[in-house]
């Protein structure tokens, strides 16, 4: 009967068969791990089709990845994804199999590492203030001449630029020694100063956080670092299945 429900899916493992019971699943879902093609896919199955999904529902997509990652390997999948049956991921499952099996053993025993850094508003100050001796008197005016205001913005920028291209140029370098694979991300706020993503096992995590460490040691007035462990390797899949989820 199941065969014929929709289902919401989170990701796919080496084979595994049956219920997680120790995942909960979005809108409070069971998940199973359901066998196709010398994988599994993990999934929920649908009584109706979800709507207005929340915050609380990307956390437990993401716990039931971390949760099955503490076992095996995990491609995670993105959040929202849907299919109308377990039918419509079997013809691109079957045609991808011996892909999704490489994948799977190329991340085993690895995960995600994300490492942030913000600036410090005092930083950037002192940075204005050593480079332009009229910053006082322009911060003043600036609350009143949209114009000012402009220029004010533009010296900020451009501060701002030149500490994310010290960042790029040098401290990511330095973290990604220690690391399988890294990449940067977009800057998600005014406030970033860097944003990079690392694939990473249990003694490399160690020896990155370290790094992360002593990095910030070196910048204690300038940047504050933000490390967060265990996640799903969402910027490491290097394939596509090549379906596309119920809209």
């Amino acid at each position: 009967m199941k065969q014929n429900r929709e289902v919401y899916l989170y990701g796919i493992t080496p084979a595994q068969i049956g219920l997680l019971s120790d995942c909960e699943g979005v809108a409070h879902l069971k998940v199973y791990a359901v066998p196709l093609g010398g994988v599994s896919v993990l999934v929920s199955y649908m009584d109706s089709e979800l709507e207005d999904l929340n915050l609380d529902d990307a956390v437990k997509h993401v716990k039931v990845l971390e949760t099955v990652m503490k076992q095996s390997a995990v491609i995670p999948i993105k959040f929202g994804t849907a299919v109308k049956s377990i039918e419509d991921l079997r013809k691109p499952i079957m045609a991808q199999s011996d892909l999704l099996k490489k994948e799977l053993q190329r991340l085993d025993g690895k995960y995600e590492v994300g490492v942030k850094a913000y600036w410090r508003k005092e930083a950037v100050l002192n940075e204005l203030k050593k480079r332009f001796r009229d910053h006082a008197s322009l911060l003043a005016r600036a609350q009143l001449d949209p114009q000012t205001a402009l220029e004010l913005g533009q010296r900020v920028e451009s501060v701002v630029n030149e500490f994310r291209d010290k960042m790029e140029n040098t401290i990511h370098p330095y973290l990604s020694a220690v690391t399988t694979e890294n990449t940067t991300d977009e800057m998600m706020s005014a406030e970033m100063l860097y944003n990079g993503s690392f694939l990473v096992d249990v003694n490399q995590d160690e020896q990155l956080k370290k790094r992360v460490e002593k990095t910030a040691q070196k910048y204690p007035e300038l940047v504050e670092f933000h490390y967060t462990t265990w996640l799903p390797p969402y910027n490491f899949v290097k394939m596509n299945l090549g379906w596309k989820g119920k809209k």
